[in-house]
């Protein structure tokens, strides 16, 4: 049963791949939008380290991996908007 967690894991991390879209694609609106999606996201990624002390250390830091590069997504019309705005 330790892999349960391993399993759901993934999936979430592969849910978080489509949260991002989401919010590029105007379906979501607004910066509320962004924060919603990214405390989302860093909740799955809590997920993934539990999962990762109790289950599978590979496919578990594959998807903490998978979190992480759709959390930088997810930020980026913000760091966008205000890093590269200003350097320009």
């Amino acid at each position: 049963m330790k892999y349960a967690t391993t399993l759901i894991s993934l999936f979430l991390s592969l849910i978080t791949l489509a949260t991002p879209l989401l919010a590029v694609n105007k379906v979501i609106e607004g910066d509320m939008g962004i924060l919603a999606g990214t405390l989302f996201i860093l909740g799955v990624l809590l997920f993934n380290l539990y999962a990762c002390i109790r289950g599978d250390r590979v496919a578990n830091i594959f998807a903490i991996f998978v979190s992480i590069f759709s959390l930088v997504l997810m930020s980026y019309p913000i760091w966008k908007t205000y890093i590269v705005g200003v350097v320009i």
